[in-house]
């Protein structure tokens, strides 16, 4: 069964400071979490979401932001 994450406030992993990961959510705001409460496979840019205190990394807005992110950068180069 599936989870749907609409719903849901979504974090962005923002980075990794020692032991603590950093999220930021659409606000600009900012929140530190341990490390271990993080899926192990996440990295810096990847979407989590908050269920019921465990973070689940949202797949499809992941991609959806890489793409975004892949298309603004060769947009850019396009104009220098």
């Amino acid at each position: 069964m599936e989870i749907s994450m609409d719903h849901l406030e979504a974090y962005v992993l923002d980075r990794y400071e020692g032991e603590y990961a950093v999220l930021q959510n659409k606000n600009g705001r900012t929140f530190d979490v341990l490390r271990d409460e993080l899926p192990l496979n996440v990295r810096e840019g990847d979407i989590l979401h908050e269920n019921e205190g465990s973070f689940v990394m949202d797949e499809k807005l992941t991609q959806e932001s890489r793409e975004k992110l892949k298309k603004l950068y060769a947009d850019l180069a396009k104009k220098n």
